[in-house]
């Protein structure tokens, strides 16, 4: 039995009614709050003495809407400023329904407050999404706007006649009223000037949205949308100052465009959310070997962003790669792209080129960031275990085709370079290695800067040789060094044990690959058998002539494979005659 005895009413404890309000986010207390005060000005209102054009619990439902679009969108954003402008925008309402208050003070400073829900709302429109205005346009025109209510607001003060105002049927005389104005004058000076300057807002929001990326225009639709719903709105009040006998209906389209607005901008953060589920679909994905091209198609839908681009960092180069292996320059801190680095125990590891609309989503990029990281990161480490371990049960058996590759110039390159050889070797075999692998090959040896995989079809190894020697040559290094490989096929059926390949045909192999020169894919008489006709449409063999390799008895007749946009005139091969 428990020592101390807590006291309930209705079955819940006094604690836990204490620890449920303390879980209540400020979002949604502000939400009721805000709720509640629209239902009870609008009741007031629609019972009170003073009557409305508009009726007063329809301004309490688009409050209400504003009120519970702003939780949701602060709740779940809770470092985004846009679901507390929201909520402003509904605090703006209640200002102005505060005129119901059966307070003759209270009734007259409320009705020289319409129009703050407005200003509040252009704000809310140009800050889209992330709450905050930037520098430059859009800051300076919110400036003219602010002062222009200021004014505004200033002149009913001292010009309306509240006894007489069509918007406030049965409303007190104005105590403040200095100036003598015809009825109905300064209200619909009032209404032209909302009208005009919300029809400003919404030429920007069309600037903005033609100015912008393809994934920022998706999130500026439902904005723009919003905008020239509540610039129609206003038109329409502005239409029952005239005419009074139409007020009724006109009253009941402006409600309906008043409570869609915040249901449009809500649109927008559920897309968000729409997207966080696909971005965590990523992690699934990315759980299986993918190519750089399959890893920006996949972050591309994830993101909706058809420009996203993925670069790897090279230690050699000291610099991050596009997927042709060149330096990928970052976009300028003001122009419309932004990049996300990815980092592994403090070392750069690849970078997100993408629209710089996605900034604003700061969590949605970051996971669709970490995502990558663990693939990219999985990939490098799984292309190192494969480099230095060949497992005999991955190697197929019976005829194949061999590439053997090595770097020319390896031991002057190792000097030029220094300490920055290692991360240039690593990335050689990354790359081969990559390339292989997405041709259908199997790696199975390598060994400094010797390299040898193996291939069920013999165009398979055309291609993947073509692949590598395309990459190499497009791709920066450090100090502006050239990495070359030579390359060499040839088929047969080598023999295989625990450790793998052994026998004459991988040291025919090898001979053939360190006859040529770097840059050069050279092919053995049975490589050109075993490839028949299967030869890539843009290319051809040209017959170099039979040779006598190191350490062979028998002759070999060597081809060249050339291509239109890889060198091909080489030095005679490095070999004797037969």
């Amino acid at each position: 039995m428990n020592k101390y005895t807590v006291w309930t009413h209705g079955g819940a404890s006094a604690h836990d009614a204490l620890m449920t309000l303390r879980r209540v986010s400020p979002a949604i207390a502000w939400a009721a709050a805000g709720s509640a005060a629209a239902l009870l000005l609008g009741w007031i209102g629609a019972t009170g003495r003073h009557a409305s054009v508009v009726a007063p619990l329809e301004f309490s439902a688009i409050a209400i809407a504003y009120f519970a679009a702003g939780g949701v969108a602060w709740r779940r954003r809770p470092e985004n400023h846009t679901g507390r402008l929201m909520m402003g925008v509904g605090a703006g309402i209640l200002v102005a329904m505060a005129r119901n208050v059966p307070l003759d003070i209270v009734t007259v400073l409320a009705r020289m407050q319409l129009g703050l829900n407005e200003v509040i709302l252009a704000y809310l429109l140009l800050a889209y999404p992330v709450g905050r205005l930037g520098p430059g346009l859009e800051r300076a025109v919110v400036r003219v706007i602010v002062a222009v209510y200021v004014v505004v607001a200033a002149l009913q003060l001292v010009t309306v006649d509240t006894s007489s105002d069509p918007y406030c049927l049965g409303c007190p005389p104005n105590p403040f009223r200095i100036v003598a104005t015809p009825g109905g004058v300064t209200t619909a000076l009032v209404l032209l000037t909302s009208g005009v300057l919300g029809t400003v807002v919404v030429l920007l929001l069309v600037r903005r949205w033609l100015l912008a990326m393809p994934a920022a225009r998706r999130m500026l639709a439902p904005v723009i949308f919003a905008g020239i719903l509540e610039a129609a709105g206003v038109a329409t009040r502005a239409l029952t100052v005239s005419d009074p006998a139409g007020a009724a209906l006109i009253s009941r389209i402006s409600f309906l465009f008043g409570i869609v607005v915040p249901l449009a901008l809500l649109v927008a953060f559920l897309r968000a959310r729409m997207d966080r589920t696909q971005v965590a679909d990523l992690v699934v994905e990315f759980g299986r070997p993918q190519s750089r091209e399959q890893m920006e198609t996949a972050l591309r839908a994830a993101l909706r962003d058809p420009t996203l681009s993925v670069a790897l960092w090279s230690d050699s180069a000291s610099a991050y790669l596009d997927r042709d292996g060149r330096a990928v320059a970052l976009p300028e801190p003001e122009s419309n792209r932004a990049v996300t680095p990815l980092e592994h125990r403090g070392r750069p590891l690849a970078a997100i080129l993408h629209d710089a609309a996605l900034l604003d989503e700061p969590r949605l990029i970051g996971a669709a960031a970490a995502a990558l990281g663990m693939a990219v990161e999985r990939d490098r480490l799984e292309s190192s275990l494969r480099a230095q371990v060949a497992d005999a049960r991955r190697l197929p058996r019976g005829q194949v085709t061999l590439l053997f590759a090595d770097i020319e110039g390896s031991t002057g390159l190792a000097e030029r370079l220094g300490e920055r050889w290692p991360d240039t070797l690593l990335e050689v075999r990354r790359l081969v290695a990559g390339l292989v692998r997405r041709a259908g090959g199997v790696e199975v040896d390598a060994r400094a800067d010797e390299y040898l995989a193996v291939f069920t079809e013999a165009d398979a190894a055309v291609h993947a040789s073509l692949a590598i020697q395309r990459g190499l040559s497009a791709r920066a290094w450090a100090g502006d060094e050239r990495v070359r490989l030579r390359i060499g096929l040839h088929a047969g059926e080598p023999e295989l044990s625990d450790e793998g390949y052994v026998g004459a045909e991988v040291h025919r192999a090898a001979r053939v690959g360190s006859a040529g020169h770097g840059g050069q894919v050279v092919l053995s008489e049975s490589a050109r058998l075993a490839l028949g006709d299967d030869l890539p449409i843009d290319a051809d063999l040209v017959a170099l002539g039979e040779f006598r390799l190191r350490g062979l008895d028998r002759p070999e007749r060597l081809h060249q494979l050339v291509v239109p946009d890889l060198p091909r005139e080489f030095p005679a091969p490095r070999a004797d005659p037969a």
